[in-house]
C-alpha cells in the first residue's frame, strides 16, 4: 500500500463576519476586537481524511460547503483554526484563473517566468514551451498579452503550464469549468497520466461526469463536514440524489407558497410531498375544464377529499393531505356549474394548462395511492 501524502486530522477553519468594514480593518491589522463586533462562521469542522500517493480524489458538495477553503489549507495558502495538516510533497494548485500570470506579459513570457520559478534551466524551458503551446492550442495568441485572453484561454494556458512538470500533488479547483468540452476531455486524460506517473490529484468540480471519469474516490463535504468518503460512483449518486430531493422540495414549497422555514417544519414532521401536474389541452373554443372535487385514497379506502371552494383538506387521521394553489395558478373563481360548486381551469394564453396538486403523506407511504378528479361536463 502506498504512503499517505496528505493527512488531515481534526481540521477546522473559523472566519469572522464583522459588523462593519472598520472592525474588519482593525482585525486585519492585529488589533483586539470585541466578540460583540463579529459573528464566527465555521467553514470547516473536524475534517479527518488521508490521501495516498497516486490517488485521484474528488471533493464534491454544494457552493459554500468548504471545498475551496480545504484546498487552500492543503496547498499552504491558509492556516487552519484547529487541527493539523501534513502534506509530503510539492503542490501545484490551480484555484483561480491566471494565478501567477502577469496580464501585461505575453503568453510566452508568462510560460517562461512560471517554468523558471519552478527551477527549470533554460534548455528545458525551450522544450517545455513547445509542449505547452501544443497542448493549449493557443498558437495564434501565444504572442499576445494575457490580458486579451478569454476565461477559457486562461484556463488552457494555466492548466498546460502547471501540468507540464509532474507535481507531487496537483490541485484543480473548478478552473476547468471555464474550458470547453473538448479541452476538459484532454485535461482529464492528462491528469490520469500524471496520476499513473505518481502524482496525486485533488479535483473540485460540479460536473459529475468529469468527476466520475477522472477520480476513483470522492469526498462529499456538507456544511464544512465530511458527509461521505468512498467510491466515486456511489458517493456522486448519493450526492446527486440529495441535490434532486432538495430541488424538488424547493419547487413544492414554491407551489404551496411556503417559506423555507415552513418547508423545513414539514420535513421535521416527517412528511413527504408529491407534486402532480394536470395538463389540459385546450380546443379551438378555449373552453375551460370545470373541477368540482378531488379525492385521494389507498386501495379501497378514500382517505381525503377536497372540494374546490377550499384550498386544502386533510384526512381525519392526518396521514394524507391535498393542497391546491388557486391564486398563483390557472384556476378561476368558484362558480355554480350544473348545480354544483366548481373551479374553472384553463391556459388562456397557450395550448396547455398546468396546475400543481400536492399530496403530502408520511415518509412511509401507503402501499398504493390513487387520485380521482370529479370533472363536470362542459355546457358549451
Amino acid at each position: 500500500m502506498s504512503e499517505a501524502i496528505i493527512q488531515a486530522s481534526g481540521v477546522g477553519k473559523v472566519f469572522r463576519r464583522y459588523d462593519s468594514p472598520a472592525w474588519q480593518a482593525f482585525g486585519a491589522l492585529g488589533f483586539p476586537v470585541s466578540e460583540r463586533r463579529f459573528q464566527p462562521f465555521a467553514a470547516l469542522q473536524d475534517v479527518d481524511f488521508q490521501v495516498r500517493r497516486g490517488e485521484r480524489v474528488a471533493l464534491i458538495g454544494r457552493n459554500g460547503a468548504g471545498k475551496s477553503t480545504l484546498l487552500r489549507i492543503l496547498s499552504g495558502k491558509m492556516l487552519p483554526s484547529s487541527g493539523s495538516v501534513s502534506v509530503n510533497g510539492r503542490v501545484h494548485a490551480l484555484m483561480e484563473l491566471g494565478t501567477g500570470f502577469h496580464p501585461d506579459f505575453t503568453g510566452i513570457d508568462n510560460i517562461r517566468s512560471a517554468l523558471a520559478y519552478d527551477g527549470l534551466p533554460e534548455k528545458q524551458i525551450r522544450v517545455k514551451i513547445d509542449e505547452i503551446v501544443d497542448f493549449s492550442e493557443l498558437e495564434d495568441f501565444i504572442e499576445r498579452p494575457v490580458s486579451e485572453y478569454s476565461a477559457g484561454m486562461y484556463a488552457r494556458l494555466a492548466f498546460a503550464v502547471q501540468t507540464s512538470i509532474t507535481p507531487d500533488i496537483l490541485v484543480i479547483d473548478e478552473i476547468l469549468g471555464a474550458g470547453d468540452a473538448y479541452f476538459i476531455g484532454k485535461s482529464i486524460q492528462r491528469m490520469k497520466a500524471l496520476a499513473e506517473g505518481g502524482a496525486t490529484v485533488l479535483f473540485v468540480s460540479h460536473d459529475m461526469s468529469s468527476v466520475q471519469m477522472l477520480c476513483d474516490r470522492a469526498i462529499w463535504l456538507e456544511r464544512g463536514m465530511i458527509r461521505t468518503d468512498g467510491d466515486t460512483l456511489e458517493v456522486s449518486k448519493a450526492y446527486m440524489t440529495q441535490v434532486r430531493e432538495e430541488e424538488e422540495a424547493r419547487l413544492r414549497a414554491r407551489a404551496r407558497a411556503l417559506t423555507k422555514g415552513q418547508s423545513r417544519l414539514l420535513e421535521d414532521r416527517g412528511e413527504t410531498s408529491y407534486l402532480l401536474r394536470l395538463n389540459v389541452p385546450q380546443g379551438p373554443s378555449k373552453s375551460p375544464l370545470w373541477l368540482a372535487r378531488i379525492r385521494a385514497g389507498s386501495g379501497d379506502a378514500s382517505l381525503c377529499e377536497l372540494t374546490t371552494p377550499a384550498t386544502e383538506q386533510q384526512s381525519a387521521d392526518a396521514t394524507l393531505q391535498i393542497l391546491v394553489d388557486p391564486i398563483h395558478m390557472n384556476w378561476g373563481t368558484v362558480s355554480r356549474r350544473s348545480g354544483r360548486s366548481a373551479r374553472p381551469f384553463a391556459d388562456f394564453g397557450g395550448s396547455f394548462g398546468h396546475a400543481p396538486f400536492t399530496l403530502s403523506l408520511p415518509r412511509k407511504p401507503h402501499e398504493s395511492l390513487w387520485l380521482e378528479l370529479d370533472i363536470l361536463a362542459s355546457e358549451d
